[in-house]
């Protein structure tokens, strides 16, 4: 009777392991997924951020037309694609 028992447990023994083995997979493609979503968003957000703080500049009065069209067009010109 125990050599009966005996294929249903390593069976039972194999599944576990790889239902382990694909959750830990799954985990890992999930956080990698998210990691390269997180830098793609923070990339972008770098790449505007000088543009974003001329906005600013001339919202808060720092700057008038004539110096933020000449450091918007400065900026245009020498930007990274």
């Amino acid at each position: 009777m125990m050599m009966n028992d005996m294929p249903e447990n390593s069976t039972m023994m194999g599944m576990c392991v790889m239902m382990g083995i694909a959750g830990l997979l799954f985990i890992v493609v999930l956080g990698v997924t998210v990691y390269f979503v997180v830098r793609s968003l923070v990339d972008h957000r770098m790449k505007n951020r000088p543009s974003m703080i001329l906005r600013e500049r001339i919202a808060n009065g720092e700057l008038d037309q004539e110096e933020y069209l000449l450091r918007r067009k400065w900026l245009d010109e020498n930007s990274r694609h």
